[in-house]
């Protein structure tokens, strides 16, 4: 499973299980070209790929999804402490079942 199929996964489940969950596009892109061209960053570095909010506590649950034995960059672990500082759920996933585990 590619990490894609696995974020879409991931989102689809937790949709499944009540919540409110989204893609959550981070990254950078050029545009123009030559003297003009630009960087736009777009979402916060270090974010997760998925965010969902849990009904019905209200819970903020964020995913970063990883294949193999990748591990999250060191900008994904700031944030990802941060998340959980203030009461998030914070998931590393490689599988649904690792979804599941947290959320039990």
């Amino acid at each position: 499973m590619s990490e894609g199929d696995l974020v879409k996964a991931v989102i689809a489940y937790l949709n499944a299980r009540g919540g409110f969950a989204w893609r959550n596009q981070s990254g950078q892109i050029l545009l123009g070209s030559g003297a003009t061209s630009r960087v736009v960053r777009m979402g916060r570095k270090g974010m997760p790929d998925v965010l969902a909010v849990i009904s019905p506590l209200g819970r903020l649950v964020a995913v970063e999804c990883k294949r193999g034995k990748a591990k999250p960059t060191a900008d994904q672990t700031r944030v990802m402490g941060e998340l959980k500082k203030r009461g998030a759920l914070v998931i590393v996933a490689r599988s649904i079942v690792d979804v599941e585990k947290a959320l039990k």
